[in-house]
């Protein structure tokens, strides 16, 4: 069946690329999931609400003012509205406090409330549940009782107020006053402490002096003890010269002062020996100036040669003998400079203890002071605090009691019901959309299987050259082409299409492999081959699976002589080859499956027959087995000009379809590209996934699905003819 260009229509999908969907995709394809987190959301909450008993809230407003207010005119007056502020804070800890709402419980005796069934301490229950608060910016005082018995709540709240005013009269002229005096016995002790502190440090002054802590001093004595470590440092360089000028071998004298370490060079006596020694030198020469210019007149044995020689000989006696003197004297000055060295050192290093510890002393005095010093101040500030904390409960005495006037009885308003079913019920379903949406995300970006053709490129790196969709129940017959049917022959022709304009336009054998068996290879081979054929190219299909070959059925033709006698060398490939009805386009079936289909389909024979195949015709279509666990397909791929991988679309997974083409990729396939086969229709795509399906226009009327149906049934008979 030919198809022109313009009835080929390939329509992308709006997807967006995998795990980044957006939420309305996510819905789309995962409804049921967002649908049952709503309903078990609002399941909850009914339940919620059905077993919970309703309760409000009772509440009651009353102002209290400070009785002529007067701040004192003392060291630091108190801010404005400060005092007033403070005390109506306190006000709402007097209601919560346990007299009050004794004398609260005591007013209620005589009535049965509800309220206190069960409850041993009313007045311990009030201060747990009870509600005080104060107003902002204002005097005004809430109060405030949750119960599901209303008459009640109402009650006790009245009866609060009506206890806290009665509890203001009592108390009038009590509490601050107690607590002056403890605060004022508790100032005399910390004042006499302050006394006793103060006689301590006058008194440590006048022993160590008035200023421990003194800088200057401080920092003379460091100067000191930096001065004793550079002296110290010196004399110890002093010593090791001294040794090493003792430790010196006394072979071969020294000549000279000049061969002594500088050290020595400087002593008196030794300088002495060195004039003598200079004085002979010079005498020396001039003995041998001398008995040369007589060596010159006389001969050797002349008396006044042998005479000079004599003298000569005495002075280098001489000098030998001042050498030696040299070196004895210089050892002995290398031994008095050692001990004057070491002497020294050891006067420097008592100095430098006695410094230290004076100046470790020092460091406790001022230590020891600073101490003082600071409990000192620290008392005095707990003094001032005491000082001000008396200000402050003066302050609170003249204030005077509180004028509580009760602004607004307790009632209950109808925001006070709880709980409010509406926003109850609209909370739960946002809590259970919220859920919903970010299960069916998570869903969504955890799912192990391709759900869309846009999600194969990116796990790939292949394009998706064409997706077939699902055949309907009645076209599924045994042996049946899909390629001739409307709804699939456009999905095949834009695979003929792009395998012609892509890389692999000039491939001459194509193999269709899947990663996993029930993937629909077959099919997609055999149908695409038929396409191929279709447009006049003569094209032959190899049935490469011998393990579990089905091209046969198919196209009924008998499978006992094929591909693997061909490979044994049992029948020559031309007797074996079988037209078929389609026009153009012949098969090679299996044959009988061999003892080692992976040995046969890697032997050389298997190149040969491909290459020979390849030159008789245009293209040589392999319908090779899956990936997953055998390596016949690897060895075919690598044998092909082309491979195809088949998706099965919402069945194959996406690790074993990714590993399968790693494979392939790594034994030398080139990997022309993906055809996803039996895709959900289009009507379904919106709802359950997002295939990109093929076809030839969306007939919508009777007569277009009439004429759907007439080509279908002359499909068969037009390719007999």
């Amino acid at each position: 069946m030919n198809l022109t260009h313009d009835q080929i229509v390939l329509e992308e999908a709006p997807g967006l690329p995998p795990h980044r969907r957006s939420l309305a995709q996510v819905v789309r394809r995962r409804p049921v999931a967002v649908l049952g987190c709503v309903l078990a959301s609002l399941v909850c909450v009914a339940a919620y609400l059905l077993l919970t008993r309703p309760s409000a809230t009772a509440t009651a407003r009353l102002c209290v003012q400070p009785a002529g207010p007067r701040v004192l005119a003392e060291e630091r007056a108190l801010p404005a509205g400060v005092g007033v502020y403070n005390y109506v804070r306190t006000q709402c800890a007097v209601i919560k406090s346990i007299p009050v709402l004794n004398k609260a419980v005591a007013g209620l005796r005589g009535q049965r409330l509800k309220i206190f069934q069960g409850v041993r301490d009313p007045a311990d229950y009030l201060s747990r549940t009870l509600t005080v608060e104060a107003g902002q910016g204002d005097m005004v005082i809430t109060v405030g009782l949750e119960s599901p018995h209303q008459p009640d709540a109402i009650a006790v709240v009245n009866a609060v107020v009506d206890a806290y005013i009665a509890y203001q009269h009592e108390q009038q002229k009590l509490g601050a006053l107690q607590l002056a005096e403890s605060i004022t016995a508790q100032k005399a002790r910390w004042e006499k402490q302050v006394q006793e502190k103060s006689k301590a440090l006058a008194e440590f002054r006048a022993a160590h002096g008035a200023a421990p802590l003194d800088n200057e001093s401080m920092k003379s004595q460091l100067d000191r003890l930096a001065r004793l470590d550079e002296q110290l440092a010196y004399a110890a360089s002093q010593a090791a010269e001294a040794k090493a000028a003792l430790e010196r071998p006394a072979f071969p004298p020294p000549a000279s002062i000049f061969d002594l370490p500088e050290c020595l060079q400087g002593r008196p006596e030794l300088l002495a020996i060195d004039r003598e020694l200079s004085v002979l030198r010079a005498s020396l020469d001039d003995q041998r100036t001398r008995l040369g210019a007589l060596k010159d007149i006389y001969s050797d044995a002349h008396p006044v040669v042998q005479l000079a020689q004599s003298a000569i000989q005495r002075l280098t006696d001489r000098i030998a003998a001042e050498q030696a003197h040299l070196a004895q004297a210089a050892a002995a000055a290398a031994q008095s400079r050692l001990s004057e060295a070491e002497r020294h050192q050891a006067q420097l290093r008592q100095s430098l203890a006695r410094q230290e510890q004076a100046l470790a002393a020092r460091r406790e005095r001022a230590a020891e002071y600073a101490r003082l010093e600071g409990d000192l101040l620290r008392a005095g500030k707990l003094v001032e605090m005491l000082d001000n904390r008396i200000k402050e409960l003066n302050v609170s005495q003249e204030v005077g009691p509180a004028a509580a006037t009760v602004l607004e009885p307790a009632n209950i308003p109808d925001r006070a019901q709880w709980p409010r079913q509406l926003r109850t019920i609209a909370m739960a379903l946002a809590l259970g959309l919220v859920i919903g949406l970010a299960f069916a995300a998570w869903r969504d970006a955890t799912d192990p299987i391709f759900r869309s053709s846009d999600e194969i490129p990116a796990a790939l790196d292949l394009p998706v050259l064409t997706v077939v969709p699902r055949l309907a129940r009645k076209h599924r017959a045994p042996g049946e082409l899909a390629v001739y049917l409307p709804s699939a022959a456009a999905a095949y022709g834009v695979g003929r299409a792009a395998l012609a304009l892509g890389a692999s336009a000039d491939a001459r054998s194509l193999l269709v492999t899947s990663a996993a068996s029930g993937e629909g290879s077959t099919a997609v081979a055999a149908n695409l081959a038929a396409a191929m054929a279709a447009n006049e190219q003569r094209v032959l299909l190899v049935d490469a699976n011998l393990r579990n070959p089905k091209v046969h059925s198919v196209f009924g033709i008998e499978n006992q002589l094929g591909l693997s006698s061909v490979l044994a060398g049992a029948e020559p490939v031309d007797r074996l080859i079988t037209p078929t009805r389609v026009h153009g386009l012949e098969v090679l079936v299996a044959g009988a499956a061999p003892d080692d289909p992976a040995a046969a389909l890697a032997g050389p024979r298997m190149r040969e027959l491909l290459r020979e195949l390849a030159r008789r015709y245009d293209l040589v279509v392999i319908d090779g087995p899956h990936v997953s666990d055998i390596p016949d397909a690897r060895f075919l791929a690598a044998l092909s000009d082309a491979t195809l991988i088949v998706v099965r679309a919402n069945r194959s997974k996406r690790a074993q379809v990714v590993l399968a083409a790693e494979s392939l990729r790594g034994c030398g396939a080139h990997l022309a590209g993906v055809i996803v086969h039996d895709a959900p229709p289009q009507r379904q795509q919106d709802a359950t996934s997002g295939w990109c399906c093929c076809g030839i226009g969306r007939a919508s009327s009777s007569r277009g699905d009439r004429r759907d149906r007439f080509q279908e049934r002359q499909a068969p008979t037009a390719a007999a003819a």
